[in-house]
């Protein structure tokens, strides 16, 4: 009797699952129609400009160049091919990166080329004798700085001209090379040399000099490790990390995490540019007192709205291309007002670098931190500079910088400075690095 009366019920439980998987399959295909009618906002890819310049004279070159990769809003990379004019070479490959604003309509990348060093040396072995398979391999700063292959042409027994140098002024540059001697056995026997020398501050860059081959030995290098390190490198390291709430025993023997319980309340913000108009589509960062955080986008009216941890929390405006601003607020559970976050106007800086000496450093690099921690952009009417060169006078203005304490770092070659400055919002300030 059970068969008969149990036919129905499959037959019915079947014919539901058999709906449902039906309805299921509807609604994932109408929400995979809606998926693809809802607009996919892309990184906007933006045209770049490029200025070959003289290092020392600041003046435009001729130059042909040609971009590897693409600039997109949103943090980007881009490399240049450049075929530089007679007499002109580039101490390192361009290559530069930035976070590109969404406020950017096109980019601006400063290149500059360095005149080529005219370099002529004599590779001789013992008693001023040319040696064998005599040759030129490399260049470096002096000091542990950049080091590369160099190309080189003998022109006669012995001697180089040593091409695509590029004269780093007030510099010293050490050229190494190596041939094979004779030694006391009649044997042959590889043996090197360098040669160093200073790049003049000013005036012609041609040096002559002879690279004296020797018996010189390398000094070994020899790594001594502690028993203590030895072992904790077998261990290996663990990453902790801090977590709100107090910890406790548990029976284990171990700790457990006694999470402190955090209420929320609602939290309204409206955002306003620096000639009062709404901050459209910008980024608003939330920073709680116990150093949580959470970034929010402003809708068309620039405002934006979201549930926050219950107590103080700071309201950040931290959109690159927008000067950085903060607000101070107090969440409850009841709510309260909007609160409102309005860019500064920022001041403006001119940043000089200069040697121990008082010369000017052309294209030195420029880091700068800002108070808020934000990184530095450069945007003017919609264009972003994303080079860090100064001028070649040494020289820079910074506009639309927070105001506060600003650190400004300059770097040429494998000379450093840095300096401190106040800037105040809508004013104008001036910073002097010396590089040593």
């Amino acid at each position: 009797m059970r068969g008969p009366l149990l036919r129905p019920a499959v037959a019915l439980f079947a014919g539901a699952v058999i709906f449902i998987g039906l309805g299921l399959t509807a609604y994932r295909a109408g929400r995979e129609a809606e998926a693809e009618d809802e607009p996919v906002a892309k990184p906007l890819v933006i045209p770049c400009a490029v200025e070959v310049i003289d290092v020392e004279t600041g003046k435009p070159l001729e130059a042909e160049w040609t971009p590897e990769g693409t600039l997109r809003h949103g943090y980007s990379s881009i490399r240049l091919s450049v075929t530089a004019p007679a007499g002109y070479v580039t101490w390192e490959r361009p290559s530069y990166a930035a976070q590109i604003s969404r406020l950017a309509t096109s980019a601006l990348a400063l290149c500059p080329l360095h005149r080529e060093l005219d370099l002529s040396i004599e590779v001789r072995g013992r008693k001023g004798k040319v040696p064998g398979k005599p040759h030129v391999n490399t260049v470096e700063l002096t000091g542990g700085g950049d080091r590369r292959d160099v190309p080189s042409e003998e022109v006669a027994a012995g001697s180089f001209k040593v091409r695509g140098v590029a004269v780093l002024r007030g510099e010293s540059l050490t050229i190494r090379g190596g041939g094979s001697v004779v030694d006391e056995r009649g044997k042959d026997e590889f043996v090197w040399g360098i040669f160093t020398f200073v790049v003049p501050p000013r005036g012609e860059a041609r040096v002559k000099g002879r690279l004296q081959l020797g018996p010189f030995e390398e000094p070994p290098v020899v790594f001594r490790t502690s028993d203590h390190m030895s072992r904790l490198g077998e261990r290996g390291f663990t990453s902790t990390t801090l977590v709100r709430g107090r910890f406790r025993p548990n029976r284990k023997g171990g700790w457990e995490r006694r999470v402190a319980s955090v209420g929320s309340g609602p939290l309204r913000i409206v955002a306003r540019t620096s000639d009062g108009q709404p901050a459209r589509r910008t980024s608003i960062e939330i920073r709680t007192h116990d150093g949580g955080t959470k970034v929010l986008d402003t809708d068309e009216r620039g405002e934006v709205a979201m549930q926050a941890p219950l107590g103080p929390v700071e309201v950040w405006l931290v959109e690159p291309g927008l000067v950085p601003a903060v607000r101070p607020a107090e969440v409850t559970k009841a709510g309260g007002p909007a609160v409102e976050v309005q860019e500064p106007i920022g001041g403006k800086l001119d940043v000089v670098v200069v040697t121990e000496d008082g010369r000017a450093v052309p294209c030195a690099r420029l880091d700068v931190d800002l108070p808020s921690g934000e990184p530095w952009i450069d945007l003017t009417n919609g264009i972003q500079r994303i080079d860090d060169f100064t001028d070649a006078e040494g020289r820079r203005s910074l506009h639309r910088v927070e105001p506060g304490s600003v650190q400004v770092y300059a770097t040429w070659c494998l000379k450093s400075g840095k300096a401190s400055v106040r800037v105040a919002d809508g004013k104008r300030a001036e910073v002097r690095i010396v590089v040593r």
